[in-house]
């Protein structure tokens, strides 16, 4: 609760094409807003957007440990943020000793597979 009693309002920015990630209930200290949603602005509605205001397009942005990560984005971490990517291998590592259901932050195989 903030000071005055209410709510923080959070916008999130999930578009329009992603409907089932916004599935986030309210909390006893959030409301979540979406306004791409709102906008029915999905992928593409947002690029064009941002080339319109002639900005960069942003790449897509996760955790430096993310299992969604597709291998050419995890040998980028490895080569422009090489502690980030170690510290991810530390994690899978950490985690592999309890793993029965996946081999590694990949899922189906370890991100040491890419090194090895």
């Amino acid at each position: 609760m903030v000071r005055g009693g209410g709510k923080i309002i959070k916008f999130i920015g999930i578009n329009a094409d992603e409907l089932r990630r916004s599935k986030i209930p309210e909390d006893a200290k959030y409301i979540y807003q979406f306004p791409l949603i709102s906008w029915s602005m999905g992928r593409d509605d947002c690029i064009r957007a941002i080339v319109n205001a002639d900005l960069p397009i942003p790449e897509k942005s996760s955790c430096f440990f993310c299992p969604s990560m597709k291998r050419y984005e995890i040998l980028r971490l490895k080569l422009e943020y090489p502690d980030l990517f170690e510290r991810a291998l530390l994690l899978e590592q950490g985690a592999q000793e309890g793993l029965t259901s996946v081999k590694g932050l990949g899922r189906s195989w370890a991100w040491n597979e890419l090194i090895s």
